[in-house]
C-alpha cells in the first residue's frame, strides 16, 4: 500500500507564506478518513523531518514563493539532490529528501506544489489571488493522492507528470 505525506510549510503570520498551512488544513479535513495519508504543518523544514520521510512512498510539499503571476500553481517533481550546503536549522525539500536517502536509505518520491505569492509581510491572512487559488490547489492534490492510492496503473503513471496550473486568480 502506498503511503502519502503532505507537508504544508511556511509561516501563517506572514501573509501568503501561510498558503501551505491552509492547503494542508483543508486536505486534512477532506481526507481525515484516509489512513494512508498524513499531513504535517511545520513553519520550516527541519533536518529532523528526514526520519519521518522514511515512512512514506510519496511526499508532497506545499509552499508559496515570490513569483510574477500571483495565484499561479505549479506542481513539480523534485529532482534527486545532494546536501551541498550541509546541515542547517532548516532545509529545502530537495535537501530534506536527500537527507532521508543519505542518512536512512529511504527514497520517497517528492513533488512540490508552489503558488506564486503576492504578500509576505507580517500579518495573518492570504492575499486575494492566493485565496482564489486555494480550492484549485486542494483539488489538484486530492486528485494526485487519489491516483497514487488507486489501483489503476495508467492513473498512477499520469500522477508522475509535472503540471502547471493557471488559476483564475
Amino acid at each position: 500500500m502506498n503511503r502519502v505525506l503532505v507537508i504544508g510549510f511556511g509561516n501563517p503570520l506572514r501573509g501568503d507564506d501561510g498558503f501551505g498551512w491552509e492547503v494542508a488544513g483543508q486536505l486534512e479535513r477532506r481526507l481525515s478518513q484516509e489512513s494512508s495519508v498524513h499531513i504535517l504543518t511545520p513553519i520550516q523544514l527541519a533536518p529532523e523531518l528526514a526520519e519521518t520521510l522514511t515512512r512514506y512512498d510519496h511526499v508532497f510539499f506545499v509552499d508559496a514563493a515570490l513569483g510574477d503571476q500571483p495565484g499561479r500553481l505549479i506542481l513539480t517533481e523534485i529532482a534527486e539532490g545532494n546536501l551541498d550546503s550541509g546541515f542547517t536549522h532548516h532545509l529545502d525539500p530537495q535537501a530534506l529528501l536527500a537527507s532521508a536517502r543519505i542518512l536512512f536509505g529511504a527514497q520517497p518520491r517528492g513533488r512540490i506544489l508552489t503558488v506564486d505569492g503576492l504578500n509576505f509581510e507580517l500579518g495573518q491572512g492570504l492575499s486575494d489571488p492566493i485565496t482564489r487559488a486555494l480550492p484549485e490547489a486542494v483539488h489538484l492534490l486530492e486528485k494526485e493522492i487519489e491516483k497514487i492510492l488507486g489501483d489503476d496503473p495508467e492513473a498512477q503513471a499520469f500522477a508522475q507528470t509535472n503540471m502547471e496550473v493557471e488559476s483564475d486568480a
